[in-house]
């Protein structure tokens, strides 16, 4: 999974955006780490959901993240997170 991170100012705090790029799908947290975290859980329950059936390809019709997003990724001088998890 290759993830971007990007962070945006809320009022005075600083919030870290992770966002997946094979599969559109962004969670928000206070570090990137956390923001990390939230992905994960994120993408848990989109397959925690599919697995009881209540929705029906959930992350087999979710396409990938806009071309802008892996523009960052290919453009940014630090690899986080390019690993298959």
């Amino acid at each position: 999974m290759s993830i971007v991170y990007k962070s945006e100012r809320l009022g005075d705090e600083i919030a870290w955006v992770a966002i997946s790029l094979e599969k559109w799908f962004a969670a928000q947290g206070r570090t990137p780490e956390e923001a990390r975290t939230s992905l994960r859980r994120t993408i848990a329950a989109h397959i925690a959901i599919e697995r009881l059936n209540t929705v029906q390809n959930t992350l087999a019709t979710t396409k990938p993240a806009p071309a802008e997003y892996w523009e960052m990724f290919d453009k940014s001088s630090e690899r986080i997170c390019r690993a298959e998890e």
